[in-house]
């Protein structure tokens, strides 16, 4: 022990100071040799230690709930972003695999975590209404990184209505003939019904997978239609998941005005004129007009009043020779 301290003393420049004075020694150096050698009197041994530090936490990302939109009808397309926090303050950066769990393509904004969800068509086509899928973003720290499972629905498409083509009514039934106009995003085949009536009672019928349909008008509705009635009815499209209607308008015909006798009048015997007026009737009541060819089937010169109805007929000299009695 003494040869130790003096060992020490010698190094130090303290040769013949005492024990007390090396151990104040102000160099920590010597203070951990005073103690080894102490050790090793007594014969204990001794590990030098090294100087403990303390660890600093670079901190995880932590999720939250992802915003997450509805998907585009027309393509299935799914946006929205994810939700991290980052207990230290830093910067995150975002990134997500090319394709999702079931081969939707994905991509993401590495600054921003907003995303965009693309199923394939077969996805669609397969898809019901409660058909989803999944992928994981992945957000970095810069030193650690935390996952953040995406659940995003799988649209199966909703069929879009467009332009309905719809006929005029035939003159003698009213009877209007047409068809719906639907596409499907999805390509699916699509069925067509309608109810039985329309909104204003006539009959429609359909058929289910052309969409041709056809409306007749009731008798009633027609003697009380003028020249702008319509009446409406709903076609339904389905594409065997979801369903959309279409409005269709036609116009509802009045009846032909209906003929009664004529009255015509006995010739005038210096020219052989005829002259008389015509009977008709309307059942809806609308003022008639009155037109005539301008010859007869035997050759006579016709005008008519288009106003009354009042018409005058007068044959050629040829038909008044070749005439007889009857």
């Amino acid at each position: 022990m003494i040869n130790c301290i003096n060992r020490i003393a010698t190094q130090h420049l303290l040769v013949g100071a005492s024990v007390k004075q090396v151990v104040g020694h102000p160099l920590a150096r010597v203070l951990a040799t005073v103690l080894a050698c102490a050790l090793m009197a007594v014969g204990i041994g001794v590990v030098a230690a090294a100087p403990a530090s303390a660890g600093i936490g670079a901190g995880t990302p932590v999720a939250g709930t992802p915003t997450v939109g509805a998907p585009v009808n027309a393509t299935g397309v799914v946006t929205g972003s994810a939700s991290f926090t980052d207990p230290a303050g830093r910067t995150l950066s975002y990134s997500v695999p090319a394709t999702s769990t079931d081969g939707g393509t994905v991509s993401i904004d590495s600054g921003t975590g907003e995303f965009t969800y693309t199923p394939t068509q077969v996805q669609r086509q397969a898809a019901s209404d409660s058909t989803t899928d999944t992928f994981i973003i992945t957000a970095s720290n810069g030193v650690n990184t935390a996952p953040q499972v995406v659940t995003v629905t799988v649209s199966p498409g909703t069929p879009v209505a467009g332009t309905p083509t719809v006929g005029d009514p035939a003159s003698s039934t009213g009877v209007v003939t047409g068809t719906a106009a639907f596409t499907d995003p999805v390509g699916r085949t699509l069925s067509y019904s309608v109810p039985a009536t329309s909104t204003g009672g006539a009959t429609v019928s359909m058929v289910s997978g052309t969409g041709e349909f056809t409306y007749t008008p009731t008798q009633a509705q027609r003697q009380a239609a003028t020249g702008s009635t319509t009446d409406t009815f709903t076609i339904t499209a389905s594409n065997g998941i979801n369903t959309a209607p279409q409005v269709v308008t036609v116009s509802v015909s009045p009846p032909p005005p209906v003929a009664g006798t004529p009255t015509v009048g006995s010739p005038v015997n210096a020219t052989g004129v005829v002259s008389g007026s015509a009977v008709f009737t309307d059942p809806a009541g609308l003022t008639l007009s009155y037109s005539v060819p301008a010859t007869s089937t035997g050759g006579a010169t016709v005008s008519i009043d288009s106003g009354t109805g009042e018409f005058t007929y007068t044959p050629t000299q040829a038909q008044r020779q070749a005439a007889t009695g009857s």
